[in-house]
């Protein structure tokens, strides 16, 4: 895979692959319990159309490569 295959995957689509399923989804915004630790609520928001997330714990907001390269790295 390429970085533009990689960039092409939508991130929605990524999680799911993972097994996270979104918890509410507002206009654009999907919002997830985060990957990287247990929490109750959701703060972890895909925005749908910019296909960026960010998550509140973190304070990170990055592209679908970067989220690719940190689970890689967690798991």
């Amino acid at each position: 895979m390429n970085i533009q295959e990689a960039k092409d995957i939508r991130l929605v689509d990524f999680l799911a692959g993972f097994g996270y399923e979104p918890v509410i989804q507002r206009g654009n915004s999907v919002w997830y319990k985060s990957p990287f630790r247990a929490e109750k609520k959701a703060s972890f928001k895909v925005d749908l159309h910019k296909e960026l997330w960010y998550d509140f714990g973190l304070a990170m907001r990055v592209l679908i490569i970067s989220f690719q390269c940190i689970t890689c790295i967690a798991y």
